[in-house]
């Protein structure tokens, strides 16, 4: 169930709450931006979906270190553009587009100005590795 048209520090809260440690910039006049946020679990694998206006997010080091996320993220672009960098490479996602990315690893990410629309599926590392 999707928590719409949420303040900038509750959508903030919500990320950090059930996607990890994430710094957020909003951009100028975040009264005038949009965001959302929902979740669900699925068979033990968390999902959220995101809908944002705000300028900025970024994971880095220190985020990584000040929480016990050791997940992929699976995303899927359903409305708008994402870009991000993440492992030392630049990748732009429009409408149906998916990424896998890594909870250990630093992301800095824009979004559409616009308005940004994603599914994040949070596959626990061990459900992906323990067969490799």
């Amino acid at each position: 169930m999707m928590e719409p048209d949420l303040s900038f520090e509750a959508w903030r809260a919500t990320l950090r709450a059930f996607c990890g440690n994430f710094d957020v910039d909003p951009g100028p006049e975040p009264e005038r931006r949009r965001a959302a946020f929902g979740k669900l679990s699925l068979g033990g694998m968390e999902m959220s979906r995101i809908l944002t206006s705000y300028d900025r997010v970024a994971r880095d080091e220190a985020c990584i270190r000040g929480d016990d996320v050791d997940c992929f993220y699976l995303v899927r672009q359903l409305r708008g553009w994402m870009e991000f960098e993440h492992d030392g490479r630049l990748c732009r996602l429009q409408p149906g587009d998916c990424a896998l990315l890594d909870s250990r690893r630093p992301l800095t990410g824009r979004y559409d100005p616009a308005g940004s629309e994603m599914i994040t599926l949070h596959v626990p590392r061990e459900a992906l590795m323990r067969d490799a």
